[in-house]
């Protein structure tokens, strides 16, 4: 919750009078890990009911076994995460650091509807139909951080103050503020967007085409990269739901990075999935607004009681969204 490692909870805990070893609290976290696994899976279903949702992936070091002299080799490993927009929430996995196209098919597997992303390789896949049923929309941030790194050009600045007006004429209303709906948000993007993104797209190929502009430049790799995704833009402004940009999902990878810098490494790749499922758990409260340490408590007893083979529908009532603390709580 903290992106605490285990040797600084033992500490905190004994700060309070409450003494427990590193290796108690590990035990207490598998035995945990395990009554958990069909509610992490639930989670993952009730995502991909979402008919929006975003992904990406971050990473955290990892601690696996090798032939060495040590046996031992700390590399990089990958969560991938997904967030469904209108549920508010969270599902992370954690496949033997894996960033494979495989791993992504087998988190994905069963989606159809929008799903938001960056350009990476296995994302774009998503936009040139190999995966029929979902509609791929862009990141904007991520096409316009390319365009701030390199603002002293002249060229990126022009390019970089449209895409600031796409933000200001967004940002102008906000769903729910003063009873507006998203069918109003809808009719706002269709006024003001297409005069917006005609214009960044013509400064684009002006760029692309000016015989001054150095092929292996910063500017136009930032260009080539926006025109590569432009097929996935005009999209966004499609539905009045929809965000301009994956900061969500960014946002809620702030807990990896204050993990990175806390921890120096999974211990194992137990380790990091266990950490993509408490991670999981979190978040979604979070986004919810739910008190983590209150859910957890009560939902744990819960699910202790029940069977391994309890459908996986009845945890469903469990997740953040729906959760309702049990009457027998304390």
């Amino acid at each position: 919750m903290y992106s605490m490692p285990m040797n600084r909870i033992a500490s905190w805990l004994a700060d309070n009078d409450f003494r427990i070893g590193r290796g108690t609290i590990g035990g207490l976290l598998s035995k945990a890990t395990a009554v958990f696994s069909r509610l992490h899976e639930c989670l993952r279903q009730a995502v991909l009911e979402d008919s929006y949702i975003s992904g990406d992936e971050t990473f955290h070091k990892v601690r696996v076994e090798e032939k060495n002299d040590k046996g031992l080799k700390i590399k990089k490993g990958y969560i991938w995460d997904l967030v469904a927009h209108h549920l508010r929430l969270a599902y992370f996995f954690y496949s033997r650091g894996s960033r494979s196209e495989k791993v992504f098919e087998e988190i994905i597997e069963g989606y159809n509807g929008t799903f938001q992303s960056d350009a990476m390789p296995v994302y774009r896949k998503l936009g040139d139909g190999k995966y029929d049923g979902i509609n791929r929309i862009a990141c904007l941030q991520h096409i316009k951080r390319r365009f701030i790194d390199i603002k002293e050009i002249p060229k990126a600045a022009e390019i970089l103050r449209l895409f600031n007006l796409l933000y200001d004429r967004e940002h102008r209303h906000r769903i729910g503020r003063d009873g507006w709906t998203v069918a109003d948000n809808l009719r706002w993007r269709e006024e003001y967007a297409p005069p917006i993104l005609a214009r960044i797209e013509e400064k684009l190929n002006a760029v692309k085409t000016d015989p001054h502009v150095p092929a292996d430049s910063d500017l136009m790799g930032a260009v080539k990269y926006a025109l590569n995704e432009w097929e996935w833009v005009p999209a966004i402004f499609s539905r009045g739901d929809y965000d301009l940009d994956n900061n969500l999902i960014e946002r809620m990878q702030r807990l990896v990075s204050l993990l990175r810098r806390n921890s120096l490494f999974f211990g194992s790749h137990k380790g990091g999935e266990t950490a993509a499922m408490y991670l999981s758990l979190v978040v979604s409260c979070r986004l919810n607004g739910v008190n983590v340490m209150e859910y957890i408590s009560d939902i744990l007893n819960r699910c202790a009681s029940w069977s391994p083979t309890t459908p996986l529908e009845k945890y469903r009532n469990l997740l953040p969204d729906r959760w309702k603390r049990s009457e027998t709580a304390d």
